[in-house]
């Protein structure tokens, strides 16, 4: 039984979620079959004592005493069972959503035309609305449809006028908007980092509709329009302090993965500019995360995408916060999706043992390793080939660099030039800086010319400049 389809789903639920699930399937309103209930008791003892096992036959003579084992009607039962839990989580959703729950009201009432539903389904739409506190795009949907149904519900009234379908529409536009405009967002993210394009209508007559009619007042379009704007370098630093101050200060009123998403379009803001060398991003990437933890907004997420996870590591460890980083890796690394842990874990303490100048380990850590993603994957050579320079091994160095240029080449067409190019660079510098002669002041000078002429497309330039004044054993 533990390998059916519905125990697989059941067995991710919470103990307070199983306990509530058996009040729903005991409810007559939901389920008039015993055998379901029964079901349910038996799949509970297995989700608490892991060590029980349930065989289908064993589950269809407490089910069916005496009778035939008819494999087909089991599991009719159980897809039936299934489709009760899944009506319990739509109901679970639901109680958490007022506003829905509101126009949900107003369309019943709608449709049975009952003079005292209507009223009171008005009135608690109106109230839902007012007490919201989320203010994403989702607001202005809700808002179109509980204004469209109220409207439709006052049809014949002498106070019906035009300014009700002027609102509509309006609700119904400023939804269309914001959507456009996180998703042209989450494209130009996309575009930065792999070789893809996107066909995507209207948004330029959107950006424009914007500021002609002063809609970056309300607050979802407001933060997505300055994202937008940094996201096509057309942007200055007060957009971004602006960006920041919009999102620090109203993060309570966006929820999940809204809410990540947010926080994730400033720090990656953040991490280019670290990446062009203004180092002074260090100090606001750290700001942030802090904010973060001390407000505690990733512990009520249910994941962190990979990307994220490395971000909060590769901060920590710039600002010499070796301690925070551990800590972070060992309290939140259950939060990172199965199947990318293992990869995750195991770079981000390559990543610390390196900062930590626990070269040997490094080593082992990512040649056991084989990174499934891209990004990690140039990340995870990268942080090899400087650990061959840390300890002057110049054969693996140079085998590494030669062998990491051709999966660069190889990797051109999976990833933007934008992330390839800095990586060439790299290699290119910290070959010439390993192979110069100690005190060959006239070729670090030519050197220090070309990491200066590369800045804006350069992967680890604070690093390069600190190898090259230890070749030449001074400052520059």
């Amino acid at each position: 039984m533990r390998d059916t389809k519905f125990f697989q789903i059941y067995r991710q639920l919470t103990i307070t979620d199983v306990n509530r699930f058996d009040k729903f399937i005991r409810s007559p309103y939901f389920n008039v079959n015993p055998n379901h209930t029964r079901l349910t008791e038996i799949f509970e003892s297995i989700y608490k004592e892991e060590t029980l096992e349930f065989s289908k036959e064993a589950t269809w003579r407490e089910l069916y005493h005496g009778e035939p084992y008819s494999d087909a009607r089991l599991r009719k039962l159980i897809s039936e069972l299934l489709k009760l839990l899944q009506k319990f989580f739509a109901v679970e959703e639901l109680e958490q959503k007022r506003i829905l729950k509101a126009q949900l009201l107003m369309e019943a009432a709608n449709k049975r035309r009952i003079k005292k539903l209507i009223n009171t389904s008005i009135e608690e739409s109106v109230q839902a609305v007012s007490r919201s506190i989320n203010k994403s795009s989702e607001l202005y949907l809700f808002k179109y449809q509980i204004e469209k149904n109220t409207f439709y519900l006052k049809e014949g009234d002498f106070d019906v006028s035009n300014k009700d379908i002027e609102l509509i529409s309006a609700n119904l536009d400023k939804f269309f908007i914001a959507e456009k405009l996180k998703y042209y967002c989450d494209i130009l993210g996309r575009e930065y980092l792999a070789n893809m394009s996107y066909k995507f209508d209207f948004i330029q007559e959107i950006i424009d509709h914007i500021k002609e009619e002063n809609l970056a007042e309300d607050l979802i379009i407001e933060i997505y329009y300055l994202i937008s704007k940094i996201l096509t370098n057309n942007y200055t630093r007060d957009d971004y302090f602006k960006l920041k101050e919009l999102i620090l200060s109203n993060y309570l009123n966006f929820e999940g993965i809204e809410q990540q998403e947010l926080f994730g379009a400033v720090l990656n803001h953040c991490i280019r500019q670290i990446n062009l060398g203004n180092l002074e991003y260090r100090d606001e990437m750290v700001d942030i995360y802090d904010f973060i933890f001390k407000k505690g907004i990733m512990l009520g997420a249910n994941y962190i995408t990979p990307f994220k996870f490395n971000n909060v590591i590769t901060t920590f460890l710039r600002s010499r916060k070796f301690d925070i980083a551990e800590t972070f890796i060992n309290e939140y690394q259950n939060l990172i999706p199965a199947s990318q842990r293992k990869y995750i874990i195991s770079f981000s303490r390559a990543q610390l043992d390196f900062y930590r100048k626990n070269y040997g380990r490094v080593i082992e850590e990512l040649q056991e390793m084989e990174y499934p993603d891209i990004i990690t994957n140039l990340r995870s050579r990268l942080l090899l080939l400087v650990t061959y320079f840390e300890l002057n091994q110049q054969d693996a160095f140079m085998n590494l660099a030669e062998s990491f240029r051709v999966f660069l080449t190889r990797s051109s067409k999976k990833v933007t030039k934008k992330i390839i190019t800095p990586y060439f660079n790299f290699i290119n510098a910290s070959r010439k800086i390993m192979l110069m002669d100690a005190g060959d002041n006239k070729e670090g000078a030519k050197i220090e010319r070309e990491i200066t002429k590369m800045s804006k497309t350069l992967i680890n330039e604070d690093w390069l400049r600190e190898k090259l004044a230890e070749r030449l054993d001074k400052n520059i």
